[in-house]
């Protein structure tokens, strides 16, 4: 067993990025591992209001992440993975781990220009960034981008800072589910929230102007925008299958469908910066239609293993769906293209990684 005693410090449930870390714990090549949350009150209430978890285990967690945000100071010879946005004030508190830990300062943002990031605190910003600096270029410090934009960017801020490139991975689940395409139909899927910056807002148009048999639509999904799809209840070419949350039912949704709709779409402050989405429905063989953002560009390989577009372009994607229906041998081999690139996602060869950075890197900057 390897002597890695790892902490994931993340704003919210850290598991659901770091799985392949997990995995490294079952497989006996962590001494321990523990996840808690950044943001002790926020994570408090959105597990009661969001999460849905009961108040006693809202309690009981809260408290866990209390505790350890006072013994920060104290904290030693941990390798910590901190996931907190860029400039954000609690570096002031989360920064003092680098003195005697391994800090890996682990993101997804590409843009780090100060008027750019999502935390915004007036003229602090420009105090937090220099004390953000000091801790990044610290010796002891290693940073870790989703995908290679957002790394790129980063070096660009902190030039003297080891940064690895190590992706989300995608759960084995979606590796072993079996495939079972709706009869008679291309099957479009959508996954994720059902909110403005999604995308979704489209969809209402698309199933109108694609009504037919020879197409099937599944929404999987919850959110503010639940309602736009009230009026295809009894529709028989659309499944609303509300939010899913069992990996295995999902993957089994996935494996009805032909192509994966990701039409998210900028806001001032976000983009889609990977897309989970994007790799579970690849690894199971869908092609993916996405909008052109960092995180799908980062997967993607336009006309290869999907489609990139144009945010808004219905038009476009309709044109899509249509080559993708009406010639089975391009769809084929899309899939097949799909299926090897979420290779780089898998669960072995994300834990590789990471094993890779925690036991050299992060012994060495201890040393």
């Amino acid at each position: 067993m390897e002597n890695l005693s790892v902490v994931i410090v993340h704003e919210f449930n850290g598991q659901k990025y770091f799985e392949a870390i997990s995995e490294l714990k079952e497989r006996d090549k962590l001494k321990s591992l523990h996840f808690v949350e950044s943001s002790v009150l926020k994570q408090f209430v959105r597990n009661i209001l969001r999460d849905r978890l009961p108040i006693k285990a809202s309690i009981i967690r809260a408290f866990k992440n209390q505790i350890f945000r006072l013994r920060v100071p104290f904290l030693s010879g941990k390798i910590v993975i901190l996931g907190i946005p860029p400039w954000d004030f609690r570096m002031l508190w989360y920064g003092m781990l680098a003195k005697e830990n391994c800090l890996v300062y682990h993101t997804s943002w590409p843009n780090w220009q100060i008027d750019k990031v999502p935390r915004q605190y007036g003229v602090l910003n420009y105090f937090l960034r220099w004390h953000w600096h000091r801790v990044l270029q610290s010796e002891s410090v290693q940073i870790v981008a989703v995908a290679s934009k957002a790394a790129k960017h980063v070096h660009q801020h902190f030039p003297a800072t080891r940064i690895s490139v190590i992706p989300h991975v995608v759960s084995s689940e979606f590796d072993r589910v079996p495939t079972a395409k709706l009869d008679h139909s291309f099957g479009i899927l959508f996954v994720g929230e059902l909110i403005e910056k999604k995308g979704v807002g489209l969809f209402p148009k698309l199933i109108e102007q694609l009504a037919g048999r020879s197409f099937h639509f599944g929404i999987v999904g919850d959110g503010a925008l639940r309602s736009s799809f009230d009026c295809f209840q009894d529709f028989p070419n659309v499944t609303i299958y509300g939010k899913v949350s069992d990996r295995k039912k999902l993957a089994e949704i996935y494996a009805k469908h032909h192509v994966l709709l990701v039409p998210s779409q900028k806001t001032s402050r976000w983009e889609e910066l990977f897309g989970m989405v994007i790799v579970e429905a690849m690894s199971v063989g869908l092609p993916v239609i996405a909008s052109k953002h960092i995180g799908p560009c980062s997967i993607i390989t336009d006309k290869e293993n999907g489609f990139l577009v144009a945010e808004r372009s219905l038009d476009e994607i309709i044109s899509h769906i249509h080559a993708l229906n009406e010639s089975p041998s391009i769809w084929e081999a899309m899939s097949a293209n799909a299926a090897i690139t979420a290779q780089r996602y898998s669960l072995e060869t994300v834990s590789a990684q990471w094993l890779e950075l925690l036991s050299t890197q992060c012994s060495l900057s201890k040393n």
